[in-house]
This record gives structure tokens, sequence and C-alpha cells, in this order.
């Protein structure tokens, strides 16, 4: 396919919505980037992310380029690059080529051109500013095969701000999910077990404790579409609650109830309705359960373990799980880790407390507790 027929009006539409679909696909980068670099006419090319003040960049995406030859554009030529002199001045959008920043034969004459652009076929390179902040840039750097023309200059001007669009909103993404994670661990890190739930008394999230609880101190099934139910608790009796979440009548404190779960097992459930979002948002959780087993034994304070035995928070966690009652496989179900990962965390307890089994590490963890 030529340049004009890339460059036709479809098929340049075609190839933005190939750039906003790498947002879903980050898989796409590369094959998707060797079509804009085709575009602009270059052969290869990257997106990557410069910091003048260290003189270093780091490449996020790139095609047609050699492992080993971009290997020593970062440890060698960086610092020699033509653009480097313009880091501190260019702006978002700004599209240049070699010539645009230094005195092409002064160029040609250097160890930039000499030792790494010319001997891989490159003359020319452009450099188009996706976007700026104090202390770095990205960019899009095209390697081409002839010297720039200002028809490869205003192609790349085209092709930079749906690029930088793109990329904003996958590091959005990303931090968002990088988030959720923080937030999903920190849930599954809690004894209460917590459940968000819809109108229809559909489960839109659980952490771990809450399938321990619900499936009966078993580890929990759920069927393989990933429908989750309130299968653990008897729902007739939470609907009334859920039902006041839902319509925005229940208070705000919410309400405590005892509610049969698994194998007859009365589990105490606070009901607490979850602010309701400016917009309306299909299938939300209207509801927060907290679910905890009065008859568990009640923990003390853990400070004094972790700091008179020097524990990491994976010992930690094992350990006050030993206190509660719970068998290693019940362990690994209920944190979601392996048998042999329980058993490792054992064996390293038993060091740290100077203990040689289950029973004396429970002892030894009570003892430092009580003396809180």
């Amino acid at each position: 396919m030529t340049r004009t027929e890339i460059f036709a009006p479809n098929a340049f539409d075609a190839l933005i919505g190939d750039i906003y679909e790498c947002v879903i696909d980050a898989t796409r980068w590369p094959a998707t980037l060797a079509k804009v670099c085709e575009a602009i006419g270059g052969n290869a090319g990257w997106v990557a992310v410069h910091a003048p003040n260290r003189v270093s960049s780091t490449y996020q995406i790139e095609t047609g380029t050699d492992p080993d030859w971009q290997q020593r554009l970062r440890d060698d030529y960086v610092g020699s690059s033509p653009f480097i002199g313009m880091a501190h001045y260019v702006r978002q959008g700004e599209v240049l080529s070699v010539g645009d920043v230094v005195d092409y034969d002064e160029f040609t004459a250097g160890r930039f051109y000499r030792e790494w652009a010319s001997p891989q076929g490159w003359p020319d390179l452009i450099f188009a500013v996706l976007s700026r902040e104090a202390d770095r840039f990205s960019f899009l750097g095209v390697c081409l095969s002839a010297r720039a023309t200002p028809e490869n200059k205003r192609i790349a001007g085209y092709f930079a701000p749906h690029l930088d669009r793109a990329l904003r909103i996958l590091d959005l993404l990303q931090a968002r999910e990088r988030a959720l994670g923080d937030a999903t661990s920190a849930l599954d890190a809690m004894s209460t077990g917590v459940v968000l739930v819809d109108a229809r008394m559909g489960v839109r999230g659980i952490n771990r404790a809450a399938e321990y609880l619900l499936s009966g101190g078993h580890d929990g099934e759920w069927p393989a579409d990933g429908s989750r139910t309130l299968a653990g608790l008897r729902a007739r009796d939470l609907a009334p609650a859920v039902a006041a979440c839902a319509s925005g009548s229940a208070e705000q404190t919410g309400v405590s109830l005892s509610v049969e779960g698994a194998g007859g097992r009365m589990l105490a459930v606070h009901v607490v309705p979850v602010p309701r979002p400016t917009r309306a948002v299909a299938d939300r959780a209207v509801a927060a359960l907290f679910v905890t087993d009065p008859e568990a034994p009640t923990l003390a304070p853990a400070g004094s373990v972790v700091e008179r035995y020097g524990l990491t928070p994976s010992e930690l966690r094992v350990a006050l799980a030993l206190f509660e009652g719970k068998t290693p496989g019940a362990i690994a179900a209920s944190q979601g880790v392996s048998l042999a990962t329980v058993r490792t965390h054992l064996r390293r307890l038993y060091e740290k407390t100077d203990t040689s089994g289950q029973a004396a590490l429970v002892r030894t963890v009570g003892a430092a507790m009580r003396s809180v």
C-alpha cells in the first residue's frame, strides 16, 4: 500500500481508530505504530519519554528497530542526538526534523549520524512532541530513509495529538487499575467479610473473608459464567435492608442483622447504603454488607507480635488466622494462596518465634497479644 493510499480519508480514519483501539488492547501498539510510521514516510520509529535533566529516554513502544542498535542508542548515543539540545525549548505539538535543529552538514559529520543513524540507513529523523511537562516530555520519533520533507512533517503533525490522547487515556486507565488493585488487596487483607450487592441482591464485589464465611469455611466456588449470588446467606432476611438502600430510604449508619449462613451458622451482617452516583449506573452496588462470625475468637491488637518477632504482613496474616482456629488448608483457601505458601510462612514463623508446632505458635502469639 502506498502512502497516498494509506493517507486517503477512509484509511486515515481507520488508522486513527487503530490508535484508540490500542487503549483497549496494548499488544496492538507496535503494529499500529508501524502503520503510522509508514504513513509519515518512515520505516521505523518509537514513542519515548525523555528526561532532559538526566539526558535519558525510556522507549515505551517501538517498531522496525533492532534491539542491539537501540541498546547502543540508550547506552552511548542519546546524549549526542541532534534533538537533545532542543529538549528544554520544544513545545507540545511541535514537529521537527534534523535540519530544523542543527546544520545538516554538521549532523552528518557527527558521531550520532556516522556511528548510529547512517549504518541503519536513516539520513533523517522526525521528532514530534506529544506532551510536555516540567521535567519530562514524550515524543514520536520516526526514522526516514531520505531527507524529511514538509509533507512528512505535516502528516506526523496529524497523528501526534491522537497518539498523545490515546497514551494519556491508557495512563489514566492503568492508574485506576492500580488503584483498584490496591483497594482490592486492602479489602482482601481484612478479616471482616465485605460484600457489595446491587438492588437485585446480585454480588458486585466480595473479599476473601466474605467468600470464606459465605461458603461455610470452605473455598467458595462460583458459577463458571462468573455470576455470584448470596447463596451462603438467607437472602430473604437481607432483602428489606437492601431494598431500603436501593430506594435511598436507609439510614446512613446502616442496620445490623443476624442472618443464617451456610450450614445453619448464624452470622452478623451490617448493611450500609453505598453513596448514590450523580448519574444513572446500571447494576451498580447499592449496599455494602459487612459479615462477621460472632462465635469467632476476638483478636487483640497484633502490633506487639510484629515488633517482638519481626513478622512480615504475610506471616502476620497466617499467625492471626491460626490464632482464630483455622487450619493451614482453610488459611490457604481464605487468603487465596497455595497450601505450600502457607506452610512456608509457618516454617518462618516457627523460626522467628522459636516454636516447633502450631499449638506452641498459637500459645506464643496469644501471650504476645495479651501482653499489650
